[in-house]
Parts: C-alpha cells; sequence; structure tokens
C-alpha cells in the first residue's frame, strides 16, 4: 500500500466519522422537535466538536475544519439531509 493509498483511506474514515457523528447530533434533534437550523446545528457541534476539542488540547492550529472546510460541507449536507427524511419529527 502507497502513501497515497493511506492518505485516501485516512480521508474516507474521517468524512465516514463526521458522517456519523452529524446524523447522531441530527438524530438527536429529532426529539428535541427543533427547525431546520437547530437541525443543522447540532449536526455540526457533534461533528465537529470533538475534533475540535482535540486540535485545541493538541495545540494544532488551525482546527482540522477550518484547514479543510469539507468537513463542514459534510456534517452540513448530512444533518440537512437527515432531516429531509420522512417522519423525522422536524417542524417546520
Amino acid at each position: 500500500m502507497t502513501s497515497a493509498d493511506t492518505a485516501i483511506y485516512t480521508f474516507i474514515l474521517e468524512h465516514f466519522g463526521v458522517a456519523v457523528s452529524a446524523v447522531a447530533g441530527a438524530l438527536a434533534a429529532r426529539g428535541r422537535r427543533v427547525d431546520l437550523f437547530g437541525v443543522v446545528v447540532l449536526a455540526l457541534v457533534t461533528a465537529l466538536g470533538g475534533g475540535t476539542i482535540r486540535d485545541v488540547c493538541l495545540g494544532a492550529t488551525p482546527v482540522f475544519w477550518i484547514q479543510d472546510p469539507r468537513y463542514v460541507a459534510t456534517a452540513t449536507l448530512l444533518g440537512w439531509e437527515r432531516s429531509s427524511w420522512r417522519g423525522a419529527g422536524i417542524r417546520r
């Protein structure tokens, strides 16, 4: 396995982790019956919060989602997507 393959797998796994966390945040919003904005904010906080705390504690600046805004896009799109699922319990 080359270093390019490793970089691709790392990229995929990192975005998968962000996506799963964003969906978890959106599901948490489901029980609170919030609007679309609240769902997206909760998805972003859940998906990016842990990594941000990690980077700040390690002194890694700028934090990961500022270096690569695709993480924010992934979390936002998954939060929005989750709110549009039928029976999501989201107040419109």
